[in-house]
C-alpha cells in the first residue's frame, strides 16, 4: 500500500489490483437438518424391512401387532450416539407407545434381548461399545447413506 498522508490510501499494490479475490468453494456443512433428512429415509427402510406382506409386524419390545404407518423405527441406543444412528442392528420396528420417551418399563432391556435373539448373543453389548466411540459424519457420507437406502427401498417388492 502506498499512502499519501497518514491513514489515507491512494492505490493498492496487492496482486489483485482492485479486482475481487477469487472465492474458494465452500465445503458443504453437515447440519442437523441433513442428519434428520437421512434419518427419515433410513427409518422408512427399517419399517419396510420389518413388516410382512400385509404391512404388519410385532413390536420388538411388547410384541403388539403393529401396522406399518402406526409404527416407529425405535433405536436401542439413542440417536445422540452418532456411531450407531444408522446401524441396522441398533434399530427395530417399535410401537409408538414403547418408543415414547414418557413410557418407561424396561423397554431398552427388552430391546437388547430382542437384538441378541435376532442377531446373536452379545450383539447388544457390541453396540454399546460401538456407541462409546465418537463419529463425525461428512456431508458426502450422509448423502451416500441416503442414496443407498433410497435404492434399497426401490428394490423392495411393491405390495
Amino acid at each position: 500500500m502506498v499512502y499519501k498522508r497518514k491513514h489515507e490510501k491512494i492505490r493498492s499494490t496487492s496482486k489483485w489490483m482492485g479486482k475481487e479475490k477469487p472465492k474458494k468453494p465452500k465445503a458443504k456443512k453437515v447440519t442437523q437438518k441433513l442428519i434428520d433428512r437421512v434419518a427419515r429415509v433410513f427409518q422408512h427402510w427399517i419399517r419396510l424391512r420389518d413388516t410382512d406382506e400385509n404391512w404388519y409386524w410385532l413390536c420388538c419390545t411388547c410384541s403388539t401387532k403393529v401396522k406399518y404407518d402406526e409404527a416407529d423405527a425405535g433405536h436401542f441406543l439413542s440417536r445422540r450416539h452418532k456411531n450407531t444412528i444408522f446401524n441396522e442392528q441398533n434399530v427395530s420396528l417399535q410401537c409408538k407407545k414403547c418408543n415414547s420417551p414418557w413410557w418407561w418399563s424396561g423397554e431398552q432391556y427388552k430391546h437388547s434381548i430382542y437384538i441378541d435373539n435376532k442377531y446373536g448373543k452379545w450383539t447388544a453389548n457390541q453396540l454399546l461399545m460401538l456407541a462409546q466411540s465418537i463419529k463425525v459424519f461428512t456431508y458426502e457420507e450422509l448423502i451416500e447413506i441416503e442414496k443407498d437406502y433410497k435404492e434399497r427401498i426401490k428394490l423392495l417388492p411393491k405390495l
